[in-house]
């Protein structure tokens, strides 16, 4: 190994935060830092006088010894790997730089095989992405209804402002749908309020996996529903609402009192592209409408604004 007076480079490399080893042309170990009996587990003298490969498992041994002959062509090369602890056995991520040694003639003396240890920047990975997962729990919660696992009324206020300004920008159709459950106060009333929590949940399945993956369904709010069909004109819309509201009049569920069966009101508007000053509330408002309509002509039905009933 080379005195320390002789190279005063290896100084510098003791006070670096990378741990180093020097290599000879044969990968033998003739200098490491403080740094690398840190990351290793051992003193230098346990370091000194081997192979470099030793520091890898079986798989890693071969990998590197690649590695090795290649930066004898390219000069520097680095990777990201894992070193074997002499202490306890244990993998230790790094980021191995391997950059040549040359004499005046450009000739390879050894390498500097610098290494870093990645254990705490992985596990701060970890911990940032099980932040970021959690964040993203937390905002879906944030716009779920906690019973039907459809949006909620929040996240409809905001999607329906975002669709109406596009709508408004762009020019195109839009369509919005208020949905309630035909007397579902007798629901509760005779089965319980359980058995219309189950009615809730099955209603809202019902409408989220009938309409388009760009539909958004939410919980309006008791059982009152509301969907925003956006870039959409009533033509394309209404079979869309006749098949929901056959399906839910076809559904029965099964309680302990007898199977309970509903029906569904539709109040639907669409956005008038000609009316330029026409807004939200116009919006919300003539589906409300309609919605009360179809209620007082005998529910279990559509109404589309300004047009016929659909039974």
């Amino acid at each position: 190994m080379p005195e320390r007076d002789q190279r005063p480079q290896f100084d510098l490399m003791d006070a670096m935060e990378e741990a180093v080893c020097f290599l000879s042309a044969d990968n033998e170990v003739i200098f490491t830092n403080s740094q690398a009996e840190k990351v290793l587990g051992v003193s230098s003298s346990e370091i000194l006088s081997r192979s470099f490969l030793d520091f890898f498992d079986d798989q890693g041994k071969g990998l590197i010894e690649g590695a090795l002959v290649r930066s004898k062509v390219e000069g520097r090369l680095r990777l990201h790997t894992s070193m074997r602890s002499l202490k306890d056995q244990r993998d230790i991520p790094v980021l191995l730089r391997i950059v040549q040694y040359q004499d005046q003639e450009n000739k390879s003396q050894g390498a500097y095989a610098i290494f870093l240890d990645l254990t705490d920047l992985n596990q701060a990975l970890r911990d940032q992405e099980s932040l970021k997962e959690r964040n993203r729990e937390l905002e879906h919660l944030v716009v779920t209804c906690p019973l039907t696992g459809i949006y909620n009324r929040r996240y409809f206020e905001l999607r329906f402002a975002e669709e109406m300004a596009r709508a408004k920008r762009y020019r195109h159709g839009m369509c919005l749908g208020l949905v309630d459950v035909d007397h579902f106060k007798r629901i509760n009333d005779k089965y319980g309020h359980q058995v219309g929590d189950m009615v809730l949940k099955r209603f809202a399945r019902i409408l989220r996996d009938s309409v388009r993956s760009t539909d958004i369904v939410s919980r309006y709010g008791g059982e009152e529903f509301a969907i925003i069909f956006p870039e959409a004109h009533p033509e394309e819309i209404m079979p869309v609402c006749i098949r929901m509201r056959q399906r839910i009049q076809r559904t029965v569920v099964s309680t302990p009192k007898g199977d309970a069966s509903v029906t569904a009101s539709f109040g639907i508007s669409s956005y008038p592209i000609d009316e330029p000053n026409f807004s939200r509330a116009d919006m919300i408002s003539r589906a409300d409408d309609s919605l009360y309509r179809a209620k007082d002509e005998g529910r279990n039905r559509i109404i589309l604004y300004g047009h016929a009933v659909e039974a």
